[in-house]
């Protein structure tokens, strides 16, 4: 297996750490640390993107103009961007400036997790009102 490039990117004269790594055929795993505060993790998000390599049969069979919107519409092709980290790290020091683990969409949604290393993982909360306990 190949070695995580960890790249370096700047978010309101911060630095930070990212790496990404694929957690299955329709995830990834982005890895964030605080440049300066040692190994200590920011968070683990995991972020949808379908591998077209994986899905490449289903691309190339969508000629239909129904077709190719069923794709647009069931499958995330873009990958991820610094642009897309910049605004996913301001979410994360704004909302969860603790460590943790998330599940992020990239039309705005940054919601926590049990495990966002786990694919298959359907668990989610939100913290909605801090006096709601669970039973």
């Amino acid at each position: 297996m190949a070695k995580r490039k960890l790249r370096c990117i700047v978010v309101d004269d911060r630095e930070y750490l990212w790496s990404v790594k694929p957690i299955d055929a329709n995830y990834i795993l982005v890895r964030l640390w605080r440049v300066g505060e040692g190994k200590q993790v920011l968070a683990n998000v995991r972020i949808r993107f379908d591998d077209p390599w994986v899905h490449y049969g289903e691309l190339i069979t969508a000629r239909t103009e129904e077709a190719q919107a069923a794709v647009a519409k069931h499958f995330v092709l873009e990958p991820l961007r610094p642009k897309d980290v910049s605004v996913l790290i301001r979410q994360l020091e704004l909302l969860a400036p603790n460590v943790g683990h998330f599940e992020w969409s990239r039309s705005g949604g940054l919601v926590a997790v049990a495990d966002a290393t786990c694919p298959g993982q359907a668990v989610r909360w939100e913290v909605i009102d801090p006096e709601f306990t669970r039973d």
